[in-house]
């Protein structure tokens, strides 16, 4: 994973690069090595990061719409998210 990939994933998951070194319980000197490409980004980072961003990325498609009266129950909206990713349980007939 490149640094500029690193910044951002940690922007679409909006975290800072405190939060990041909390979440890894590192020095937040470690993390600024790899964002500014002082240092390689670990391997287990990267690919925590990575699935991070994604189910972030996913999730969001399920965030609420306030002001907007639901058509669907909470578990029936993210089954059919899911559906849309081809992970899911088919629609009923």
């Amino acid at each position: 994973m490149t640094s500029a990939l690193l910044r951002n994933h940690l922007r679409s998951i909006r975290w800072s690069s405190a939060t990041l070194a909390e979440a890894l319980e590192c020095d937040e000197t470690t993390v600024i090595g790899w964002l500014l490409g002082f240092d390689a980004i670990p391997t287990q980072v990267a690919v925590w990061v990575e699935a991070l961003a994604e189910m972030h990325e996913r999730c969001s498609k399920l965030k609420p719409r306030l002001g907007e009266e639901p058509t669907l129950t909470p578990m029936d909206r993210a089954a059919e998210q899911l559906r849309q990713l081809g992970k899911g349980p088919r629609a009923r007939s």
